[in-house]
């Protein structure tokens, strides 16, 4: 089953390296981003116990899931899995970065959320394929899952970099809207996702591969202008 290990990381080091060469200003410390990539991992541990708090805070068994209730589903996409691991996700984001020095360019922000997540998804990935032990599933992942913890990260740094951008200013309504908006939007995002692949239905698929495709592009899209764009901060 180990042989499958080299695929279930690959996804992250491709990824990893397209972001850390689209730092083109000034690139952020080997130190740094491995200090992220860990919290990252750790932040899965994070977001069990969240999960088992919130089972045990609740009436409802959240781990008796029934697939043919889409309430239920609804709850455990956007909830259960969603809102906890990007919550977990954004604390170790926000608060190992806020105060750093490196921390100095627009961009900057967009690398830190994404090795936060590239590290969530890098370990969330080898139980997955190792519990799996299917090359189906490790190639389908590589495709789909990593990536969109990718991709949700990259909305997360969005907001992260527009709430940064009013560091020195007193519009403190804009600031808390945009932070909402750094865990809300991935949230939906990710919940979206996961709904779709929990529903067994031939037309949530197809509205699944178009949902991907547009996080693909979007996410591309947002890189590359970001990227291009980088400027100094105040």
């Amino acid at each position: 089953m180990y042989k499958l290990l080299p695929l279930a990381i690959l996804p992250s080091i491709l990824l990893g390296t397209y972001i850390y060469i689209k730092d083109k200003e000034e690139k952020e410390s080997l130190k740094l981003l491995t200090k992220l990539f860990i919290s990252g991992i750790v932040a899965c541990f994070l977001s069990v116990l969240l999960t088992y708090a919130l089972n045990f805070l609740t009436s409802i068994n959240i781990f008796d899931v029934d697939y043919n209730n889409i309430k239920e589903v609804l709850i455990h996409a956007f909830i259960t899995v969603a809102l906890i691991e990007e919550t977990s996700k954004w604390l170790f984001t926000y608060f190992l970065t806020k105060n750093n020095k490196e921390y100095n360019y627009s961009f900057d922000i967009i690398i830190y959320s994404a090795f936060v997540s590239l590290g969530f998804a890098t370990f969330e990935n080898i139980l997955y394929i190792l519990a799996s032990r299917r090359l189906d599933v490790a190639i389908i992942r590589l495709f789909t899952t990593v990536p969109g913890h990718l991709f949700f990260s990259i909305f997360m740094g969005y907001f992260l970099l527009k709430l940064r951008t009013l560091k020195n200013t007193n519009q403190n309504l804009k600031k808390q809207l945009y932070k909402i908006l750094s865990i809300i939007v991935p949230t939906l995002l990710h919940g979206f996702f996961d709904f779709c692949i929990m529903i067994k239905s031939i037309n949530l698929i197809i509205i699944f591969i178009f949902f991907l495709g547009f996080l693909y592009v979007t996410s591309y899209f947002f890189v590359e202008t970001l990227s291009d764009e980088d400027v100094k901060l105040e």
